[in-house]
């Protein structure tokens, strides 16, 4: 009877030796299972986060100064002759402080007047023919250029035209 112990036993250890192993194995497989979804998710998750960073960055390098002046209620002025009233008019209305706060005598107060306006007349005709003359050797530097180009467009046509008749069988 001891023998049919010792075998039972055994094989009794047998089957736990091989549940053990099967359980190993399915445990290994999970872990291994796990360890790529977590990668897998990890990775996924990294290039979302990359494509939002891109997206992001996108809109930051396409935000130009007229857009933050928009957001807070202003805007770039695009004329020179728009600055040079806002100019005029804020000057104008500092002389009119300084004339209405400095006690003078009218005699006194029409000189400094005309003094103040002549000089506000000059500089305003020299910003206006500075403004001018930039826009003019602007416009003639720009008609300057395209005649160069399509003189040379021209030429070039010219030069095929006259290398395409000169081609065998071309009827000359």
């Amino acid at each position: 009877m001891s023998y049919e112990v010792a075998d039972g036993v055994r094989d009794g250890a047998r089957r736990a030796w091989d549940v053990t192993e099967s359980a190993a194995a399915n445990a290994k497989s999970t872990v291994e299972s796990a360890a790529q979804t977590a990668a897998h998710g990890a990775r996924s998750g990294f290039m979302e986060g990359l494509e939002k960073v891109t997206k992001i960055a996108a809109v930051v390098r396409a935000f130009g100064l007229d857009d933050a002046l928009f957001r807070v209620g202003l805007q770039r002025r695009r004329s020179f002759f728009s600055d040079l009233g806002v100019f005029g008019a804020g000057f104008a209305a500092g002389a009119a402080v300084a004339v209405l706060s400095t006690p003078l005598s009218g005699r006194a107060l029409r000189r400094k007047l005309g003094g103040f306006f002549k000089e506000l007349v000059s500089k305003g005709q020299e910003a206006a023919d500075t403004e001018v003359k930039e826009t003019v050797a602007h416009a003639k530097d720009t008609v300057v250029s395209k005649v160069h180009g399509i003189t040379d467009s021209v030429n070039g046509g010219a030069k095929r035209a006259d290398h395409d008749t000169r081609q065998p069988g071309h009827g000359n």
